[in-house]
């Protein structure tokens, strides 16, 4: 008997403990459901490499617009959104930020389910905004090979920063030549051989052609290219063809309707022709 009066004696606690819980969770109300709040993501969307013209510094672009993509990937709207350009020590002489302009500001940035893939050339989501900052690099040759570290921070206002991947640098390279190209015009409806001369050893030029006429210009060719020989070397030891003849062009007309031509003649690589190239009919 008296160990039956203990189950019984046990059954009611627990059945008294089940009630009081039950009863407390009905004057507590509903759980509060999760604080909405704003979450950024930010992705760098430049390439690293800015430049000088690599045979005269003081021709050709010495700006770069350098950026990163934020995104509010939250479930409320970010507010005061602040993205900033931090250059990392040590700092380059030669690399500045347009009129000291690094910090760049929005009132609101909408929320939206996902940030746009790193590579995605499409239109920019709602949720979205590309920040672009204005990178200066010195005219100098001193400037040519030289890197400065940097990274992108965002924040808004409750939500602590993010930035894009640390240790990234922008490298100062040598930009091929803003005076690369040389445009010859050639007279006459006779056939012409034009030779070239100044050319360098054992480089490869490209060339195309178009013809010219009261009525306008034509279209360009298809793109040609010869190769130049080393001074040692046998022009006889070379094989030769119509597209690949050194130190010479030959250009054929076709039409009696064509009162000059147009030729371009550029080197893949290395300076420009010390030269123009001109020969009438």
């Amino acid at each position: 008997m008296k160990e039956e009066n203990m189950k019984l004696t046990r059954r009611l606690w627990i059945v008294a403990l089940v009630a009081t819980t039950i009863l407390g969770l009905f004057l507590m109300g509903p759980l509060p459901a999760a604080r909405a709040a704003a979450v950024l993501d930010i992705q760098p969307i430049t390439w690293n490499v800015i430049g000088l013209d690599s045979n005269n510094v003081n021709v050709g672009p010495n700006t770069f617009e350098i950026g990163a993509r934020v995104c509010n990937i939250g479930d409320t709207v970010a507010t005061n959104v602040i993205v900033t350009f931090v250059p990392d020590a040590p700092i380059n002489p030669y690399i500045s930020v347009q009129d000291g302009v690094t910090t760049l500001v929005r009132a609101s940035l909408p929320f939206g389910p996902t940030a746009q893939p790193i590579g995605n050339v499409g239109p920019i989501p709602d949720n979205c905004a590309d920040f672009y900052f204005i990178i200066v690099i010195e005219r100098t040759d001193a400037a040519y090979d030289t890197t400065q570290l940097f990274h992108i921070t965002a924040v808004a206002d409750g939500l602590a920063p993010v930035s894009t991947p640390a240790n990234r640098e922008l490298y100062v390279e040598h930009l091929v030549s803003q005076n690369r190209n040389s445009v010859e015009s050639f007279t006459g409806l006779a056939a012409l051989n034009v030779n070239v001369s100044g050319l360098s050893n054992d480089a490869v030029y490209y060339w195309r052609a178009r013809a010219v006429n009261s009525a306008g210009t034509g279209e360009w060719s298809d793109t040609h290219s010869f190769g130049t020989v080393t001074a040692s070397m046998s022009a006889g030891a070379i094989a030769r063809s119509k597209s690949d003849v050194p130190a010479l062009l030959r250009l054929w007309h076709s039409s009696p309707m064509c009162s000059a031509w147009a030729i371009m003649l550029r080197k893949s690589m290395g300076p420009p022709l010390s030269r123009a190239v001109r020969r009438a009919g």
